[in-house]
């Protein structure tokens, strides 16, 4: 037959134990927050390059169709028929 203390000590965890377990998930954690925080703003400030060179692109093409091939002639606000910035 077991002892009975080696048998208690087998039913669980110790607190030192347990502790250990959360000192080691705490410091995963403290490094993976930062990593995540940083890879946020990249990826935010990706984004935001790419819909400024979108936008950009978009304006050059607006450039290139409606002022350099066919001349200005103004631009007409929604819902109107009045050119603004009439030639």
């Amino acid at each position: 037959m077991l002892n009975k203390g080696l048998w208690r000590r087998e039913q669980g965890f110790t607190l030192i134990e347990l502790m250990i377990v959360i000192l080691i998930i705490a410091i995963l954690v403290a490094i993976a927050v930062p990593v995540y925080i940083s890879l946020e703003n990249k990826a935010s400030r990706t984004r935001a390059m790419a819909n400024s060179r979108i936008a950009s692109e978009a304006f050059e093409r607006y450039y290139m169709n409606e002022v350099l091939a066919e001349g200005f002639t103004g631009m007409v606000i929604p819902g109107t028929t009045d050119p603004i910035n009439a030639a």
